[in-house]
């Protein structure tokens, strides 16, 4: 079986254009700025949406990663298991500085 490559990336630059249109180059800096206002806007608005309809769900638990901090929201909440991903990290470290397989550890 042949690998399959969308024909859109062939084209780019030749016969088609790129659909994005977001970066501006003399007004970045404000709109990263301005996009992070909106994320950290959002984020604060939403993650107490989140938690409670997991807590208004059939779930019985949703298991996540510390990968990234959880709200207070999330961790008052009885349904959600944070799971420690540090010994995973150390062994991935450990396996790339000895040149040796990474896959072996999510088998």
């Amino acid at each position: 079986m042949g690998q399959k490559v969308n024909p859109y990336g062939f084209r780019l630059g030749i016969t088609t254009d790129w659909k994005s249109r977001w970066f501006e180059e003399r007004h970045y800096r404000e709109f990263v700025v301005e996009d992070w206002k909106i994320r950290d806007y959002l984020m604060k608005q939403l993650e107490a949406a989140a938690v409670s309809r997991i807590e208004a769900s059939e779930l019985k638990e949703v298991v996540i990663t510390n990968s990234i901090p959880m709200s207070e929201a999330a961790k008052q909440c009885k349904r959600i298991k944070s799971l420690s991903i540090a010994q995973l990290m150390a062994n991935a470290i450990r396996s790339i500085h000895e040149e040796t397989s990474v896959s072996t550890l999510f088998v």
